[in-house]
């Protein structure tokens, strides 16, 4: 719990750098997008990786806090990945920020190195809409609500995110800066609790439109 707690300190410098941002595409010169023919495993050490799994392409941006540079914007199409390293910032807060086309408010995926431990955590706060509306939201179906879906994880025994919908979400990642109403706050730090001594050494991986099928089978 005391970990908890620190987290929902540390997220805040984070929280607000998440406003939307109307001119996402335009910042950054592209960067390759790497293709890949499936989500990988938990291990993928020491990288950040991102699977469109949606039928549409999206762009995204990445901030960090001090000590760390920024990935170029880029756009990563159906069916295709980016990824980045897993690096150590000052104030141990990152955030990629993922828009779908059209949308001036991003999806967030949210994480950083702090005290020895990966913290990490999905965000909804700026493109969620009233009634549990996450039609804005990067990751959305584009008219099949099936085929929405949001997951973030990292190592095997580290806790992991996933919904497709709904009130759900809102227990799953923060649809407000202090995820009202919820016991435990959606966000988790891992690492020597969990057996892993160096959290540079870990990874992480975010799908959007990730099937509640194949965020089972990973799991296992």
């Amino acid at each position: 719990m005391v970990q908890q707690s620190i987290l929902s300190l540390l997220l805040l410098p984070a929280l607000a750098l998440c406003a939307p941002h109307a001119r996402h595409a335009s910042q950054h010169a592209p960067a390759a997008v790497v293709a890949r023919s499936s989500t990988p495993s938990y291990t993928e050490p020491g990288l950040v990786y991102f699977k469109n799994s949606c039928d549409y392409a999206v762009s995204i941006e990445e901030f960090a806090g001090p000590g760390c540079d920024c990935a170029d914007s880029t756009e990563v199409k159906s069916g295709s990945s980016w990824n980045d390293t897993l690096k150590t910032c000052d104030s141990g807060n990152r955030v990629l920020k993922v828009y779908k086309e059209g949308e001036t408010a991003p999806m967030q995926f949210e994480y950083g190195i702090v005290s020895s431990y990966l913290w990490y955590d999905m965000s909804f706060i700026n493109c969620v809409k009233d009634s549990y509306d996450f039609s804005a939201c990067a990751g959305a179906g584009a008219g099949d609500s099936a085929s929405a879906g949001w997951a973030m994880s990292s190592e095997k025994e580290c806790e992991a995110y996933s919904c497709s919908g709904g009130e759900e979400c809102c227990t799953q990642g923060y649809c407000d800066p202090y995820a009202t109403g919820m016991s435990i706050q959606p966000n988790t730090g891992c690492g020597a609790d969990q057996g892993y001594t160096d959290p540079s050494a870990m990874g992480i991986t975010i799908e959007l439109c990730a099937s509640s099928d194949s965020s089972e089978a990973e799991s296992q």
